[in-house]
């Protein structure tokens, strides 16, 4: 299970393909595109609600994402994983295509791909398919943490050692009173 949330083991299954694609004018080059274009957050948008609507793995343009990716811009190229994609983004999914399509429906996601297609004229094309083979990312090295046991250090030899100071139970001075006899109370 770990290496499936992490994106290191292969998945294989039914899903969804959604595949965004920069508008004609901007794939032409035309000046003033630019907001035509897909950008790295309107990925992060999509996949974050992914996640959320259910799916058990996800790659775009074949980088498999898992807990540690990364989906950014540098200048006009969009990063998955340090690796550039490149337009048409081909976001692959593996999961109950009915019901991933129902919740992302739910989501702000399906209102962000709709500004897409309307205001900007990105192509968003959703569509199930019966066998998505998603491979592994074997490059990541998935490390667990493990607590340290502290132990207080050695005094060194023929060292003495300091009585207990203020505030330290059992030592007549956290606060207590002791009685007349040297008793705490």
């Amino acid at each position: 299970m770990l290496g499936i949330a992490s994106g290191q083991t292969r998945v294989r299954g039914e899903g969804l393909v959604i595949e965004l694609a920069d508008s004609r004018a901007a794939q032409e080059g035309a000046p003033g595109t630019e907001d035509e274009r897909v950008q790295d957050v309107d990925l992060q948008v999509l996949v974050n609600a992914l996640w959320a609507s259910g799916a058990e793995a996800i790659a775009i343009d074949g980088q498999r994402l898992g807990s540690t990716s990364a989906i950014r811009a540098a200048g006009q190229t969009i990063l998955v994983n340090l690796a550039p994609v490149l337009s048409p983004y081909v976001v692959e999914v593996v999961g109950d295509p009915v019901d991933l399509q129902t919740e992302l429906s739910r989501t702000a996601a399906a209102n962000h791909l709709s500004v897409l297609r309307t205001t900007y004229d990105i192509t968003v094309d959703v569509r199930a398919e019966d066998d998505l083979d998603l491979g592994g990312n074997p490059s990541r090295t998935v490390q667990f943490a493990e607590p340290l046991s502290v132990e207080a250090p050695a005094a060194p030899e023929g060292a003495e050692t300091a009585p207990p100071g203020p505030g330290v139970p059992g030592s007549g001075q956290d606060g207590a009173v002791p009685s007349p006899d040297g008793e705490v109370s």
